[in-house]
């Protein structure tokens, strides 16, 4: 193939293709390639890659792109240029198909500037290791902060953005009960792989059975109590009514728990979390406008809805969104808006 210009590389933003939350490559990944905005998954959307020989000539081939042990791309385990003709989305996926990475274009920069300016963004973000606080770490971010070790907040802590527009990549998680509060993100923001667990591991129910049918005794219910940031929910006053008795039969330390562990985005205008996850997990825009949730990674749920969009004073939420992924148990709403 002579009568093509490949002049983007498909390459990463970052050295090598990595897990969400470590710097470990993702072994045996696929990664898709798609037109900008779209779901690359979908063979529609996807647009033709191709094999740059050393002679400077191309062979398409087939998707996805297989990523080696050492989070390169091979093509028949040899490492090999991967080439497109225009900018383009990209998903990538690990050896159990889930989704590690979505970059809705790749190219905000012109062909010949993009390696530049993405090495330029990953060599100068701040990294909280670096940091004593998580404030001090935002207080020195230009463009980027990456999140690279575990963070341990208290409840109601805040961290002052200063109204500077970053990119917050996360791969070690926040852990604490209660709120983690960010403020003053500016309109463009970005949050990645952002991952929340509960110090407290709650005591919880699984009122259905391992083939997915309902329990509807209370007895039943209770005898499935146990302790787990896993594998159930926090029983509320809704489990009372649906299981009449089971109020009587919880033992105290079961009841009124109230543990989540919540990112809050507080008064903020266009600002996005991708891919978010957790254990007890709650992510919360209070007072946002044009912000958006998307692709959440299967967070599992703690005393408070998983998604809440609050705007009970002022203006309505304007412009906000839940876009695409999941979530898992939760004792309130999977996503919810809350307005005056």
């Amino acid at each position: 193939m002579t009568d093509i210009t490949a002049n983007v590389v498909v390459s990463n933003p970052r050295p090598i293709f990595t897990e969400s939350r470590s710097f470990k490559a993702v072994a045996n990944g696929k990664i898709y390639i798609g037109q900008i905005d779209t779901d690359p998954v979908n063979p529609a959307n996807q647009i033709p890659v191709y094999i740059e020989n050393e002679d400077g000539s191309h062979v398409q081939i087939a998707q996805p792109l297989i990523i080696n042990a050492a989070g390169k791309i091979v093509y028949n385990g040899q490492l090999v240029k991967i080439v497109t003709v225009q900018g383009h989305s990209m998903a990538i996926y690990d050896a159990n198909g889930s989704q590690v990475d979505y970059i809705a274009n790749v190219l905000k920069y012109d062909p010949d500037q993009y390696s530049i300016e993405a090495d330029k963004k990953f060599k100068y973000s701040v990294k909280l290791s670096e940091y004593p606080t998580l404030q001090d770490a935002a207080s020195a971010a230009v463009d980027g902060l990456l999140i690279d070790v575990d963070y341990h907040f208290y409840n109601g802590e805040k961290v002052d953005f200063g109204g500077k527009v970053l990119t917050i990549e996360c791969k070690a998680k926040f852990i604490g009960d209660g709120n983690l509060i960010f403020t003053k993100l500016g309109k463009g923001s970005r949050i990645a792989g952002v991952f929340m667990e509960s110090t407290t591991t709650p005591w919880v129910i699984k009122p259905w059975t391992d083939d997915n049918q309902w329990l509807t005794d209370a007895a039943a219910v209770v005898a499935t109590l146990k302790q787990s940031k896993t594998d159930g929910y926090q029983p509320t006053v809704s489990d009372y009514v649906k299981f009449p008795g089971i109020e009587t039969l919880l033992p105290p330390n079961a009841k009124g728990q109230n543990i989540t562990s919540t990112l809050e985005i507080r008064e903020c205008i266009g600002v996005e979390v991708h891919r978010a996850s957790g254990l007890m997990a709650g992510f919360l825009f209070r007072g946002c406008h044009f912000c958006k949730m998307v692709d959440a990674n299967n967070p599992s749920g703690g005393k408070d809805g998983i998604i809440t969009f609050e705007n009970l004073s002022g203006d309505w939420g304007k412009g906000n969104y839940v876009i695409g992924g999941r979530t898992s148990y939760g004792s309130v709403s999977s996503a919810q808006f809350l307005r005056n």
